[in-house]
């Protein structure tokens, strides 16, 4: 899988622009936005919600305005989708012809586009081989995605066979895109097209050039911006999945040993009780003296004195077992603390 590439179309006005961005946008897609204008010396605003992509504003010069003359202004931005996002108008101060257009860069599955990187070039010498060496090297290298944007001076020329290099590349097939270029129909005219590629192998030493064969000699001012993608490093947690079943575990336990201390009370509050009403039992039967008679006594007395030996038997064995349990508990206790 690699970086998906789609542009728009061309858009053109005057003092303000409005391209569309291409169908279909979902998150993680990176928008590019191109803007070229004439005379050089108005002012491209940035539209609202993008950013400006740093070193690719900027002129060609200085050379006044006229019919498929003179000096241009250019400049990129760019925009992470987000959902609901419109169509972006351009405000250009003292603007006198425009063109626009926006490249979709869709990243491979699981991974994110970088923030991009642009620079530009000029080729001011007047011709049909349009040449344009970049300004800087941006530090292209394999698997970037390079789209270049050019804008030439009239709208009497038009373009063809786009190409890209760069000392120490090998730049894949490069393709105008979209296929049919801006033009404008009022004003003092203006053409433009951008053309795109992935590289395939190397690292760039050098400056890249970017060409054009035109139909007419012209000069015109170029943008590249070099696109790349990463996959993110996994999130990390500050309580791992152990740890948490650490603690669990615990509360489970602190839980199981509060359940044990209780029903070992209750156990031990059922034998009070029990010795108790024996006891009361037998404290009503002691009343002899209405009864008559010496046997009658002896008798309740003899019941008494059974009664009081098993009730003192099961009050052993009960403490035996409420002390044995009471051992273990503690057992469990203690050896969970170790």
């Amino acid at each position: 899988m690699a970086i998906v590439i789609t542009a728009g179309a061309w858009a053109s006005g005057s003092t303000s622009v409005t391209p569309a961005l291409p169908a279909t946008p979902q998150a993680g897609d990176v928008h590019i936005l191109f803007v070229g204008s004439k005379p050089f010396s108005d002012t491209i605003g940035t539209p609202n919600g993008w950013t400006p992509i740093t070193g690719t504003d900027g002129t060609n010069g200085s050379v006044a305005n006229g019919t498929d003359v003179g000096s241009v202004n250019r400049a990129a931005f760019y925009r992470v989708w987000q959902s609901g996002d419109a169509n972006p108008t351009v405000s250009i101060t003292s603007g006198n012809v425009t063109l626009a257009v926006i490249h979709r860069l869709r990243p491979t599955s699981g991974s994110v586009i970088d923030t991009p990187v642009g620079v530009a070039g000029n080729d001011t010498s007047s011709g049909t081989g349009y040449s344009a060496t970049m300004a800087s090297n941006p530090g292209i290298t394999a698997a970037d995605v390079l789209v270049a944007g050019t804008v030439i001076a009239g709208n009497n020329s038009t373009f063809g066979s786009p190409t890209m290099s760069a000392t120490g590349l090998t730049i894949g097939t490069v393709t105008e895109n979209p296929a049919t270029e801006g033009t404008t129909g009022t004003g003092l005219d203006l053409e433009a097209s951008s053309s795109t590629a992935t590289v395939t192998s190397g690292t760039a030493s050098a400056a890249a050039v970017i060409g054009w064969t035109l139909s007419v000699a012209q000069t015109g001012s170029t943008i590249l911006v070099r696109i790349r993608e990463h996959v993110p490093a996994p999130q990390t947690f500050p309580i791992s999945f152990s740890e948490t079943g650490q603690r669990s575990e615990t509360l489970t336990t602190k839980a199981t040993h509060h359940l044990a201390f209780a029903d070992t009370w209750q156990r031990s509050e059922s034998l009070s009780n029990r010795l108790v009403m024996k006891l009361s039992f037998s404290e009503i039967w002691q009343p002899s003296e209405s009864l008559g008679t010496a046997t009658r006594i002896f008798r309740v007395l003899q019941d008494a004195w059974q009664a009081t030996e098993s009730l003192v038997a099961q009050f052993i064995d009960g403490s035996a077992s409420l002390l044995a349990a009471g051992a273990g508990l503690l057992r469990r206790v203690f050896g969970k603390q170790e």
